[in-house]
């Protein structure tokens, strides 16, 4: 309404604080869920026994990490991580996304993405009702729906300048785009798991070829020459061993210098 009462509602001051946010997106969703209710894949244990097993790992690193901030709401598709930006870099946010991401992939899941920060408010409504405005969120959304396409997660490059040494370690490059670096829990760095890791993609080589539909199978693609990209810059693994799932795509993945 144009009264200047109605409008004085708009008269207001608060102070918002600022998250980090990663929006993901399960890729396949549909048709998983679909499987779930026809009780032919427990969709529910495996998303529960992909967090536990991050959940054991992050609870050694709590102490330097601070992961008790860190909340996840999974909503049909969508998954929501946010953490207060109280400190430099992204914090146990971007180690726990890695390894959850590498874990979902085992169980046949894959993430596509976004991680970005911003002003955020969640609070509650006089009865009782969530409310939730987030730039935070917004940006990860913008990131995952425009850009993500492949079963990757992006870091927002305004956060690149903010992040600490080890936590680039994370990261990498692809096309000039930042992109989360989750490989290496998939891809033992000693190169002892070679046995769980060849299954695994003779799993995926195998669905590629099953597959009709042209986007799906760019998408599983995708995650073989990201592992292959893995597995060659490591001089632990036996590279013949699985050149066969390579599609010869250069994607110009790169570490950060």
């Amino acid at each position: 309404m144009a009264t200047p009462e109605w409008n004085g509602i708009d008269q207001f001051s608060e102070t918002f604080p600022v998250y980090n946010c990663a929006f993901l997106d399960i890729l396949g969703y549909k048709l998983k869920a679909q499987e779930y209710f026809d009780q032919r894949y427990n969709l529910y244990a495996r998303i529960n026994r992909a967090l536990t097993t991050v959940a054991v790992a992050q609870a050694l690193t709590t102490p330097l990490l601070g992961t008790s901030e860190l909340t996840l709401e999974i909503i049909s598709d969508s998954i929501i991580m946010l953490q207060p930006a109280r400190q430099r870099g992204l914090g146990a946010l971007l180690p726990f996304a890695c390894q959850f991401a590498s874990n979902l992939g085992i169980e046949g899941l894959f993430l596509r993405g976004g991680i970005a920060r911003g002003r955020h408010c969640r609070r509650k409504t006089e009865q009782g009702f969530d409310f939730l405005a987030s730039e935070a969120l917004q940006k990860a959304y913008l990131l995952e729906s425009q850009k993500a396409v492949t079963p990757r997660v992006l870091i927002d490059s305004d956060l690149m300048d903010d992040l600490p040494s080890e936590e680039k370690q994370l990261i990498i490059r692809e096309n000039g785009e930042f992109i989360l670096d989750f490989a290496h829990y998939v891809i033992n760095r000693g190169g002892s798991n070679f046995s769980d890791v060849h299954a695994e993609m003779t799993d995926l080589w195998a669905e590629v070829n099953r597959q009709t539909c042209d986007k799906i199978k760019a998408k599983l693609q995708w995650i073989l020459d990201y592992y292959c990209w893995t597995i060659n810059q490591n001089p632990n693994w036996d590279v013949a061993a699985f050149r066969v799932f390579n599609s010869g795509k250069d994607r110009r993945f790169a570490r950060l210098e």
